[in-house]
């Protein structure tokens, strides 16, 4: 595992950290060679910083949207948003299986997830999360 110099894109710092990819006829991921093991990406990546001392675990984006939904869903499910509406979502897990599931019905804003959105409902969402998270300074 290399790693060259740190970089800043913006506020964000990035370690690029080299590996050298192999062949992988079997699937479509990618795999890199870690010492004489091949692994994917995620492992390689959590390797790397479990050997600088953090605890690494793959998790997909499940914590990411857990805490948007756990924090944002006052802003998001307004009743006083005048673009609020009913809607309703089935069970993804059943319906990939082709099993019917009961509907989810919830208050959703037609916009959302739409670029405008945030745009719109910029002051609603900094007065939510001002009140949430004690120095305003630490949402920038």
């Amino acid at each position: 595992m290399g790693l060259t110099k740190k970089r800043l894109y913006g506020n964000v710092e990035v370690l690029p950290v080299k590996g050298a990819y192999v062949s992988n006829p079997a699937g479509r991921r990618a795999i890199i060679m870690d010492g004489a093991e091949p692994c994917n990406v995620e492992e390689f990546a959590c390797r790397h910083f479990r050997s600088l001392g953090y605890n690494a675990v793959i998790v997909e984006n499940s914590p990411i949207h857990v805490l948007f939904g756990v924090y944002m869903s006052p802003v998001i499910q307004d009743a006083a948003d005048p673009r609020s509406q009913i809607v309703g979502f089935g069970d993804r897990h059943l319906f990939d299986a082709g099993m019917p599931g009961k509907i989810v019905w919830i208050r959703l804003p037609d916009d959302f997830g739409k670029p405008g959105y945030g745009v719109r409902r910029a002051e609603a969402i900094k007065k939510h999360l001002s009140a949430v998270i004690c120095e305003p300074r630490e949402l920038q």
